[in-house]
Parts: C-alpha cells; structure tokens; sequence
C-alpha cells in the first residue's frame, strides 16, 4: 500500500544507519525512515510518544525533536526549507500526522501506523519518500529469583540483611516525621531551643541560654510575651518581671492591690525613668521629701536633703530640736539657730543655754551687755567679766572695774593706782601706792578700824584679842584670822566646806578646792570638773575607772558609776563610749565598723554588729526586728507583713528546717502569711518545710501539693505516685512535665 502511494518500505541502508537507531531509539518499534539530500530523519512510534533524530553526519534542519502527545493525535514534525517549494524533488517539508483514534494508537500496530504515514507522504505532496520497517525479536524473559544457591550469601543472611534495611528506612521515615513535627510547630516559654526561630514568633520568644524565654523588657504571662509593666502600674507579683527593670510589685494599702514601685530605699526619677537611690543627708539633686532617704526625718529644701529648722541632724537622722532650758543629751541637740548650748546644770542633768556670753531675751540668745550700759536683770550682763545688773551692768561691791574685766577690791598694803581699786567695804579707801586705812583708823586685820584701844594693831600676837582667835601678823603687824577661818565682823569663824552656804568665795576652803557657788547654789562647791571626796575636790575621772557615786564619773562627758559590786564609770544604757564621750547607740540597720563596732548597736534591743554587712542586725538568727526591738521569728501560718527588707530582716523563720517565707495569700486584703517555699511543703508531723516529691515519688491520695506541682506534677489517685497530667510527659532533661503536641512530644531529645 506504502509503495502505491510513492513510498516503499525498506530496510536500514547499512549497519551504521541500524547501530544509530538501536543506540539511539532503542531495538523495538516500528521506525519512519526519510532519506532526502539536505538530511535523514527517523520517526519512532512507541507507546503513545513520537521521538525524532539525525542520523550522524547529517546537518539538522528539524525544527523539533521530541514531543509528548497528550491529544489523540500524536504530533506533527515540521522541517526542511522553507524557501523551497512544496513538492519538489528536493523535500523541504515533511509533515507526518497520525489521525488514528487514541485507542488505536495504542494497540501500537504496525499497519495501522503504516497506512497512517502513507497518508500523511501523500497529504504533504512528498515526491520520494522510504519507510523502513525495523523490528527485533525479543528473547523470551525469565523470571528472576531473589535467591541462588549459587550465591556466596546465604538466605537466612540475606533475609536479616533486607529487614535491617527495612528496619533503617522505616527509622528514617520516623525521624523525618518527629522532626517535621518538631519544626512545624514552634516552642513555647520554657521549652528547650537551639536558635531563636524554633521559639513561637507569635508569642515573641527569644532562644536565651538553650531556652525560649522573653526578651529583657517583656515577661511571661501565662500565655505570651507581653510587655513588662510601666511605674504605678498595677500588677499581681504571680509573675516572674512582671514590672520593668529596677520596679518590683509591692502591695498598696490605699489602692489596695499590687503596684509596680521602687523599694523603700529608692524613688522614681521622671527625669532618668529609673528608680534611684534616696538622697542622703546634706546630698544634693532631691525635688521633693519623698525623694530624701527613708527614717531620717528630712526635707528636701533648696534640691539638698536636710533637716527642718524643728530637727537637727544627730548623725543618723533628723531629731527633735530642744529650746531654752529643755532637757538635752549631746551638743547638736539644742536649736543652735537660736545660740543655744546644751550645758550641765547638775548631777547628770543637762539643759539648753545661752552660751557665758549670751543671755536668753526670750525668744534668742543675744549677746550679754558690757560694762555700764543699761539692763534690767543680772543674767543681761557679762558675769563672765564679773558684771551684775544694778541699773547698768556694773561690778559688785566687792570688785572694781579695770577697763577689762572686774577685778576683786584690793585688800590693805595691796600696790593700788585708784582708791577705786580699794575695798572699801571694810574701809579702805585711801591709795597711797598701797591700799590703806584713811587717818585715825588702823587696819585690823579684815577692816579698818577706828579705836585703837581694840588692839588690833599689833607687834606681836599678844596684842591681839585670842578669845576672837586673832593673831598678830608679823608682815603687816595686823591682827589677822588663822589661815582657814575669816572674819564674820565679830570674830574669826572657821571657813565654810563643801555644800555650806556662802556668799564670797573667801568663806570657802580654798585649800580645799572649794569655792563659792555665788549664781546659783550659793554654796561651797568643787569645780565642775572636780568632785568632793569627804576632805577635797578631786578631779572626776574617765571611763572604765573605779567609783562609788554618780560625781565621781566625768558626767560632764555623760559618764555614770554603774551599779553592783566592783563599780566603774560607765555610759547610761543605749549610750556607749567613743573614747570622748557617751553617744547614743545604733538602731537596726544602721552603719557600724572600726574597733568600737562590738558596743556601738543597742544590745538591750538584741542588736549586734554584724561583720558582713557593717549594720546593726538582730544578734540571734531567731529573731526578726519589728522596727522597735529583735523579736522572735514567726512560725507556720502565723500573719506576717509584707516588706522590702524580706531578704535582709525576714520575718517567718527562714532556717533550717522551717524554711518559712512571707507569701501573699490575697493582696487586695493584704493578706500575708508564713509559708513555705514553692518547691516545699508543710510537714505537721515534723513542723517544718520538706522538699516536694519529684517524679514517681509518693504521695498521699489527691494531695497535688506533695508533689512537685510547680514542675507540673500531680497525685495520681490510682497508684498514689507523682506523676505528670495524662496530656504531658516527663522530661527528664529539663525535669518538668511538657506537652505534647498531637501524640509526639513538643520536643525531640
């Protein structure tokens, strides 16, 4: 039929043509071959494709090579010159179109293709065209066994080797799952991670130190990162930063509920957005008093924390400022902006004064008045410079002014410059280079005297009247009293000891070291740095030395003779000797340091100075301090209050085996209680805080909290075991309990 038509089917022209075709097409089928001048061109049809190629050494002209046909016709192939004309002898165009049906195609008949290529030569006008029939016997296929006896490997080895690939496959099919699983779902807060892309995105999870945590500004709220919150927020302190960074939650009893605060100790800054510490005394930059530190009583004034013009600073903090005449212990306590002293006025007792050069005018110390100017009472004028008030501030009777000071009248034969200088109060008024008896009297010894008869001048003692106890001075010729007896005006009286009335010194054993106390007592005293012994002023003496009273210690330095055998000078209780004088011993949590350190905290309130963190601290471990004295430390469930200074001054009893802390059980009622520690429980039996069970522990029937609830733990009721909820497992790297996520763990370990 192909050779009516023009084209004849013929054999490959040589074995090259055949080895190409079998190289290239394989050695089935039934092949189109066209020979032409300008190229050679084999057709293949197999199995539903059309292929197309060059045999070697011939240029290509094709303009396609292979196809798939997905149409019930397989394609056409169009090649050759196109500025050639059809049907030339010369072919420029070769179209070959199969318009069998699909179904037949694919019976891959030979005639049927045959008839289908002698249409299509005779559609496309070719003048000459071959078609070769190329076909190759097949031989027959065998079976194939898995097995030869032959085989150098043995079946039952053969057999464990394709289960241990099967075993392999199936793992790595497993693995590719878990970890498809893994990344297809992302960490959450807590989970273990290698980078931050494993961490849910969402919730804004960072990878920090191999786990999702949240970044430094936000914090975990149960469900996801939120941002930490702002100064004065409210906030429930069930989360761990819940507040931003140096604020902590702390209960506000007018608001009642948590609020994000500084600590006691600090304050917020508008201008830094930051808690900073509370200014010290005499520290500049404070705009307010809240700002000024915590228990010293200071205001802020001018940006400098200081005390009121009420208070003065007494090294630790501002203290009631006293006034005229109060009571007061050391010398800043008196209102110095009013010149006031604290000054000892008796045994132990001290009080605020004007200073010697001052007098109180009722509302100030103002300075005292000089010589002869105008006054109105004694205490206006100089009495240091031996001034009183008679109208003028003026000197006694007794004295004489020297443009200086007042001076005491000179007695009879004293080098003189002024009768003024005299004492005329026993009638001496004449200066002639000595102070003198005016003509007619003579000097008897204590005055002049105007009979001669009395005998009071005198050669020798015999002269004088001995029953008045007279005797006659060999110097001046006078009849005088004995050295330690004066003349009262009648006779000679014997001088005056320690605590008998006077009104001059001259009364007064000054051998003694007695003198009279003319201002105030009006009588015969030691000097204020001296005691009496029973026979003579002694000085008072130091700390630590023996005693048998009060006077016998410097109280002028707040030393006292403390009681029971062996008495010594010692300071008051809550004052301690700084090697000068007794101060006031410190409070809790107050500074102390140096060789005094052991006696400087107030013992008698359980405090001692502790070397770790030079404060006052509660001597005893036992005990707490209540903001008035050590207490001792509370026990189980027992209501505590909620404090700043939990760590340093805890409240519940925090040692072994309490273990107690203060926990919020409501905030909005401020109800606090001690408790144990989230990872303990209470043991009634033993009275103390026993470590929660861990894992597979035991615990008694539906009591969660013997076990590691803050792991996620809970009592199984079936077999009294801690173990993790039936929707999570027990990871025992992070040893917590984790959830799963469809059947897999949320992590692959």
């Amino acid at each position: 039929e192909c050779q009516n038509k023009g084209t004849s089917l013929i054999t490959p022209k040589s074995r090259r043509e055949l080895d190409f075709i079998e190289e290239t097409f394989g050695n089935s089928g039934i092949w189109v071959y066209s020979s032409v001048s300008s190229a050679t061109e084999v057709y293949k049809w197999s199995d539903g494709m059309r292929v197309g190629g060059f045999m070697p050494g011939q240029p290509s002209h094709s303009a396609g090579n292979t196809a798939t046909l997905s149409e019930p016709f397989l394609g056409v192939l169009e090649g050759g010159l196109n500025d050639y004309p059809s049907g030339s002898s010369i072919m420029t165009q070769l179209i070959l179109r199969y318009y069998t049906m699909a179904s037949k195609l694919k019976q891959n008949k030979p005639e049927v293709i045959l008839q289908a290529v002698a249409q299509s030569t005779e559609n496309a006008n070719v003048k000459s065209a071959n078609i070769y029939q190329y076909d190759v016997e097949k031989p027959p296929t065998e079976g194939i066994k898995i097995y030869n006896k032959n085989l150098v490997i043995r079946p039952w080895l053969l057999f464990i080797a394709i289960n241990l690939i099967a075993l392999l496959v199936f793992g790595a099919i497993g693995y590719g799952i878990g970890i498809g699983i893994s990344s297809a779902y992302p960490k959450l807060h807590g989970d273990f991670c290698n980078s931050t892309n494993e961490c849910s995105q969402s919730d804004n999870l960072l990878c920090v130190d191999l786990t999702c945590t949240c970044p430094t500004t936000k914090y975990f709220n149960g469900l996801t990162c939120v941002d930490r919150l702002s100064y004065g927020a409210v906030c429930t302190n069930l989360y761990q930063n819940e507040c931003a960074y140096g604020l902590g939650c702390f209960y506000n009893g007018e608001k009642r509920t948590g609020i994000c605060d500084c600590s006691t100790e600090r304050f917020w800054d508008t201008r830094t957005n930051y808690c900073e510490l509370k200014y010290s005394y005499n520290q500049n930059g404070c705009t307010n008093s809240e700002q000024c530190a915590n228990g010293a009583n200071m205001i802020c004034s001018s940006s400098v924390c200081t005390c009121d013009s009420s208070n003065f600073w007494n090294g630790t903090q501002c203290g009631p400022i006293a006034t005229y005449m109060q009571n007061c212990s050391i010398q800043t306590n008196c209102d110095s902006t009013k010149s006031l002293v604290c000054s000892m006025v008796g045994e132990n007792l001290y009080k605020c004064l004007c200073s010697a050069t001052d007098y109180w005018s009722s509302t100030t110390c103002t300075a005292k008045l000089g010589y002869s100017i105008g006054c109105s009472d004694d205490g206006q004028c100089r009495e240091d410079l031996g001034l009183t008030c008679s109208g003028t501030c003026s000197c006694l009777n007794t004295h004489y002014w020297d443009s200086t000071i007042c001076q005491r009248k000179k007695q009879n034969g004293i080098a003189c410059a002024s009768p003024s200088e005299c004492d005329d109060n026993i009638g001496l008024t004449v200066c002639s280079v000595t102070c003198n008896c005016p003509s007619l009297y003579f000097y008897n010894g204590t005055a002049c005297q105007f009979d001669l008869v009395s005998g009071l001048n005198c050669d020798s003692s015999f002269d004088c009247d001995t029953t008045k106890g007279l005797l006659c001075d060999a110097a001046t010729k006078q009849c005088v009293c004995p050295v330690n007896e004066f003349w009262d005006y009648t006779t000679c009286v014997a001088k005056r000891t320690s605590g008998q009335d006077c009104v001059h010194d001259i009364q007064c054993r000054d051998d003694l070291g007695l003198s009279c106390d003319v201002d105030n007592t009006k009588k015969c005293i030691c000097l204020s740095t001296h005691y009496w012994t029973s026979s003579i002023c002694s000085s008072k003496v130091s700390e630590g030395v023996s005693c048998s009273s009060n006077p016998n210690c410097q109280d002028y330095n707040g030393l006292e003779c403390s009681a029971g055998p062996g008495p010594v000078c010692r300071c008051p209780t809550n004052y301690y000797w700084n090697n000068t004088l007794c101060v006031i011993q410190l409070l809790f949590d107050e500074p102390c340091s140096g060789a005094l350190s052991g006696i400087m905290c107030m013992t008698t309130k359980g405090l001692a100075c502790d070397g770790t963190t030079n404060t006052c601290r509660c001597s005893s471990a036992a005990n707490y301090w209540d903001s008035t004295d050590c207490v001792a430390k509370l026990d189980y469930d027992v209501s505590c209050q909620f404090q700043v200074t939990t760590l340093t001054n805890p409240q519940c009893d925090e040692r072994s085996p309490k273990f107690l802390i203060c926990r919020a059980i409501d905030f909005a009622t401020n109800n606090f209680r001690c408790r144990c520690p989230s990872d303990r429980r209470w043991d009634s039996a033993s009275t103390s805080c026993i470590v929660k069970n861990t894992y597979k522990g035991t615990c008694a029937s539906g009591q969660d909290s013997e076990c590691q609830d803050y792991n996620g733990l809970i009592c199984n009721t079936a077999n009294n075991t801690c173990l993790c909820p039936v929707t999570k497992y027990w990871d025992t790297t992070d040893t917590i309990c984790s959830k799963f996520f469809f059947g897999f763990p949320d992590k692959i370990v």
